[in-house]
């Protein structure tokens, strides 16, 4: 551990993900955009979560076997589009709304808003609503990670260049590390992946997910 003027900085990866002061993060892995039959598979533009649907859930059976908490963002919105911002009303205009279109997606409550089954969670794990791409605006992320101890999260799921690049960029502001696990990650638009990972590396470290379970394993002994 690095000490620099009295403060405490992680250094190793197994320093920075102890399970004392870890979360898992799991974003927005939703049927509507991930199953077939969703919203967003209706539409022509589901997004395909299959390879990194077993690294999570590996991930998740060592956070819980290992006490890291658990917790799940989720995207949410309602049926009258009331909690889209006017850019989103703006930019939504030729895709969800138009005419003959499958209509917004994540509503609560539905299923297309559900946690897809391989990955869903289990007692004892939270669930978050979110409003915006950054889980950290119009929720209560940054008071549950505070009130439970949590100095770093474990971020996976979908999404990557939309809603984790600015959560993971908020964190560090806020004073978080976030570790990022390369093959636990997919993009909304397959063509910004590496655009993706540009951004994710310089806020976050980025590991393999069995580097990340090896690291907890190694602090539980």
């Amino acid at each position: 551990m690095l000490t620099l003027k009295g403060r405490q900085i992680f250094e190793t990866l197994e320093e920075t993900v102890d399970p004392k002061h870890t979360a898992l993060v799991v974003h927005e892995l939703l049927n509507d955009f991930c199953a077939k039959g969703g919203n967003f598979d209706k539409a022509g533009r589901r997004i395909d979560a299959s390879a990194i649907v077993k690294p999570v859930a590996n991930l998740l059976d060592a956070a819980r076997k290992y006490k890291v908490r658990v917790i799940y963002v989720r995207y949410t919105m309602h049926t009258d589009y009331s909690t889209l911002s006017d850019f989103d009303f703006w930019r939504y205009r030729e895709t969800m709304m138009k005419p003959g279109a499958p209509g917004p997606a994540v509503i609560d409550g539905t299923w297309g808003w559900e946690i897809i089954d391989e990955v869903k969670p289990q007692p004892g794990d939270i669930v978050l609503r979110k409003y915006r791409p950054d889980a950290f605006i119009g929720t209560t992320f940054d008071e549950i990670l505070r009130w439970n101890g949590i100095k770093t999260f474990v971020i996976v799921g979908i999404g990557s260049e939309v809603g984790i690049v600015p959560t993971v960029i908020h964190a560090a502001n806020l004073g978080y590390f976030c570790v990022a696990p390369s093959d636990c990650l997919r993009p909304t638009d397959p063509a910004r992946a590496e655009d993706a990972m540009k951004f994710i590396r310089d806020w976050a470290r980025v590991n393999p997910h069995t580097e990340v379970i090896n690291a907890w394993k190694s602090r539980a002994k």
